[in-house]
């Protein structure tokens, strides 16, 4: 709700609005916290460039996760590809001391699918997935996904 003020002129009459007055707050920003008087009812930083730092460290926090699997999802695809094409992947198998050694983190999958042949599961880095082949012997086979 404004407040007008009534100026009168020869002509007519002209509104004059009062600007309102809020309390003053603290900035939102964690790095900020200075006491500012807001020119809006819902203004929660004092600058703009406080708005920016808090919603960029925000955005930061978040992704950060993300980035964090996205990086080992492709640590652990450039391993498949490089013990794929190795000397010690014999007959669609590889002992799992050579996985282990390359630093391979079994931990940590895009996505999981059932192999309707074996009935065992394949653990996909994207574009390349790890199955164990031989329990006992601890041996693995690496697939590559066929893209159309």
């Amino acid at each position: 709700m404004k407040i007008y003020l009534y100026f009168y002129t020869n002509y007519y009459i002209k509104p004059i609005s009062m600007p309102r007055q809020y309390p003053k707050k603290d900035c939102v920003n964690s790095d900020c916290k200075m006491s500012f008087t807001p020119q809006r009812r819902n203004q929660l930083f004092c600058i703009s460039q406080c708005r920016i730092n808090h919603n960029n460290d925000k955005r930061r926090e978040k992704n950060l996760t993300v980035y964090r699997l996205e990086k080992e999802l492709k640590r652990n695809e450039k391993i498949l590809m490089k013990l794929m094409a190795s000397p010690t992947y014999k007959d669609d198998q590889i002992a799992e001391i050579f996985i282990i050694h390359e630093g391979f983190n079994f931990d940590v999958s895009s996505d999981t699918k059932l192999n309707s042949k074996t009935r065992q599961l394949i653990r996909w880095s994207h574009a390349y997935g790890i199955e164990i082949k031989d329990p006992a012997h601890k041996t693995f086979t690496i697939h590559k996904r066929n893209r159309i």
